[in-house]
């Protein structure tokens, strides 16, 4: 697993008082508190915590935070505190503060450190605790406490100054603690190691068991010294530190609660592993998902960093605003807008903070306002698409008049979109092959239209399927499959919904931006088709064929396109092969747009959608943690964006839009996919299969002399194509 991150604790003394302590977790052992009665019925002591973290550093995950105070609740210790430390006594975790010379208890259920909210608190003095003892540990100044297994017992650790102070249980399986203290000097500990921590004092010593290793954490000043053993039993630990520079851990952290030492502990929180850091009256954690990590683990820590990177501004919607310079850069910039209310979307169906509730609604809002900016542009179809996601999923927050104007909004849309066709559908039945009308739906040589056929798929099928109960969603639906049918077409295809296009080579070798095969754009397509697949789901509907309409020859193409995992050469994992315009078009070598503007929405809503996926979850977490997310980059742009230069259609500006546009929002759509349950995700009721038939009867009429389809209840349907329905 990757390394997790740590705080150490500045000390504050008078005389060896430190202002926040790391709790030494698990490495030594436990003092013994007033009074205890074993049992035999007690279960054995354990190493606390133990966790599986693989695939995942949580060094890369957003923190999330509270006052320590509200953690804590009331009777609780004093925030200025010695040290802090977590462990497993007699089967429930306990928390326990040291301060001045007291230490403070309390007791939860089980494992689950979450069970300790609430849990009253019990305060010893360390006289009552320790008095008595033999070479006990000082009453104060206590720097660090932890527990451990040294050879089968139960192991406790007290540090305080340049001095350590430990015991094991008599018995193994039991809490026989003697009150017979040995200690010695740190340099007497550490002296025969290499690379050890200093051994004047620590800031902060912490234990964890990941993946069936433990580990121990040292930290002093600005370093972390580290060193992993070979099973559980503290006695496993190896000779030899790994140093670390904190600031460097640290460094790309989102959120991130300080970069010099505070209190950190590992707990066990549900099924995750969970860092804590305590630092100025603040508590701050963060959770590891466990081990395999899936592509919604992934994916989350995806929308955690598109949100640190991009969307942390005091005005996202002023940087917007300030790079709209005509429709079609009002619909880029708003798009950006709308990536935002996707992935904090998806953040608040993980977090519940309302926080991601307030900026997805003000992003949408602002989207919706601005609506003039951006509408009736091509590129306003995948905009469109994001923005009804977001409409549908907030419905119910949504007032009476945003829910019409959103309404408007998609009509308005979707007005523009089946124009388009039906020029297109006139000039083919002409026979004018050569004008602009059908060129706009047909095209692969150098400049493929599959993108633009892909974009309106998916914005129509979201406008047919949020508003299903509108008299017209079933020609909305209709013009989303013909659109959708002809995104991935070779010549061979033929005639659908009164229309012959080419999109793809007769091999479905994909074009465009003058790039032969574009690797990005040929996943792109399929990457439409499968967000537009994500309407029928969300209704509770059958998949359309049309969706996944050559979806399975143009996929193994793009599987061709790069190094698969592992690579051969070694080291090439995820990279454009040489002979497929490595870092063309959007400055890709890898295929991270690409791989990451996927949906998966076929994938994980009914089998491989008609394609052959094989592995592609397991490629695509790999991808992610092997080299998407270790090699982040917001190209030339190092800091959080505060101001950037007039959107002009290139350079950095359009890498910024487009970089932050597929990660988050990508990443955001398979959050949410795989968070919400059909009943959550079926928000609105659709028209029974019945009534759905009467429709298309009723609203797909065709008249043979005029431009394709008016809607007339007093002409048949006999010329329809109604192959595409249901």
């Amino acid at each position: 697993m990757g390394f997790v991150t740590l705080r150490g604790c500045r000390m504050r003394r008078r005389g060896c008082r430190i202002e926040s302590v790391v709790a030494l977790l698990i490495i030594f052992g436990l003092f013994f508190l007033p009074g205890p009665v074993y049992a035999q019925a007690d279960p054995p002591p354990e190493m606390y915590p133990q966790a599986n973290c693989g695939g995942i550093n949580i060094a890369d995950r957003r923190f999330l935070s509270l006052p320590l105070s509200g953690w804590w609740g009331s009777g609780r210790p004093p925030v200025d505190y010695d040290a802090y430390t977590t462990r497993m006594w007699k089967g429930n975790v306990q928390e326990l503060v040291y301060a001045q010379s007291d230490v403070w208890v309390r007791t939860g259920s089980e494992r689950d450190a979450e069970s300790l909210r609430g849990k009253a608190w019990q305060r010893y003095p360390l006289s009552s605790v320790w008095g008595g003892h033999t070479n006990p540990p000082p009453f104060t100044g206590i720097s660090s406490a932890s527990y451990s297994i040294s050879n089968g017992k139960f192991s406790e650790v007290i540090i305080s100054g340049n001095k350590v102070w430990y015991r094991s249980t008599q018995t193994s399986g039991a809490y026989d603690f003697p009150t017979v203290w040995n200690s010695k000097l740190l340099s007497e500990a550490w002296g025969g190691t290499t690379n050890p921590p200093g051994f004047g004092s620590v800031d902060e010593r912490s234990l964890r068991v990941v993946n069936g290793k433990i580990e121990e954490l040292v930290v002093q000043g600005g370093m972390l010294y580290r060193r992993i053993g070979t099973g559980v039993d503290i006695n496993t630990l190896p000779g030899v530190w790994t140093n670390y520079v904190i600031a460097n851990i640290w460094k790309n952290v989102p959120d991130v609660p300080t970069v010099t030492p505070g209190t950190l502990n590992y707990q066990f929180s549900g099924n995750k592993l969970r860092e804590v850091v305590i630092l100025n009256g603040n508590y701050y954690y963060r959770d590891c998902r466990g081990y395999p990590e899936s592509v919604y683990d992934s994916a989350l820590r995806m929308i955690d960093t598109f949100l640190y990177y991009y969307s942390d501004t005091t005005n996202y919607e002023a940087l917007v605003n300030a790079n709209y310079d005509n429709s079609l850069m009002g619909s880029e910039a708003f798009r950006s807008l709308m990536a935002n209310a996707v992935a904090h979307t998806a953040r608040y169906q993980i977090y519940h903070q309302t926080v991601d509730k307030d900026k997805a609604l003000y992003y949408f809002g602002a989207t919706l306002a601005n609506f003039g900016k951006w509408k009736e542009v091509w590129l306003s179809g995948i905009g469109t698409r994001d923005f009804l996601l977001v409409a549908w999923y907030w419905w119910n927050n949504l007032s009476t008049t945003q829910r019409a104007e959103t309404k408007a909004v998609a009509i308005t849309q979707a007005n523009y979109f089946m124009n388009i066709i039906k020029r297109a559908i006139d000039a083919y039945q002409r026979g004018d092959l050569t004008s602009a009308d059908y060129k706009t739906v047909s095209g692969y040589i150098n400049d493929t239209k599959a993108e633009e056929n892909g974009a309106s798929a998916e914005a129509l099928s979201f406008i047919g399927q949020l508003f299903a109960d509108d008299p017209q969603s079933l020609l909305w639906e209709y013009y989303a499959r013909c659109y959708a049918y002809h995104t991935i077409t070779p010549s061979s295809d033929g005639q659908k919904c009164f229309i012959d296009t080419q999109t793809v080579y007769d091999d479905f070798t994909l074009d465009n931006h003058n790039y032969h095969p574009s690797p990005v754009y040929t996943l792109a397509a399929i990457a439409s088709l499968q967000q537009g697949e994500l309407a029928y789901h969300l209704n509770g509907v059958a998949n359309p064929p049309e969706f996944r309409h050559n979806i399975t020859n143009l996929w193994q193409n793009f599987h061709n396109y790069y190094y698969t995992y592992p690579a051969d050469p070694p080291g090439n994992s995820f990279k454009i092969k040489p002979e497929y315009n490595p870092g063309a078009d959007w400055g890709d070598t890898h295929v991270s747009l690409a791989m990451t503007e996927f949906s998966y929405t076929g994938l994980f809503g009914g089998g491989n959608s008609g394609a052959n996926f094989t592995n592609l979850e397991t490629y695509a977490v790999i991808f992610f943690d092997d080299w998407w997310y270790r090699n982040f980059t917001r190209y030339n742009e190092p800091a959080v964006v505060s101001s950037m230069p007039k959107y002009n259609g290139s350079g950095v500006t359009l890498r910024w839009f487009g970089n932050g546009l597929s990660h988050g929002k990508g990443a955001g759509e398979i959050v949410l996919y795989h968070e919400l349950s059909d009943s959550k995700l079926n928000l609105r009721q659709v028209p029974s299969s019945a009534d759905r038939i009467k429709n298309i009867i009723r609203n797909f009429t065709r008249n043979t002399t005029a431009s394709f389809y008016d809607a007339n209840a007093d002409e048949t349907v006999n010329s329809i194509d109604l192959e595409a329905f249901r």
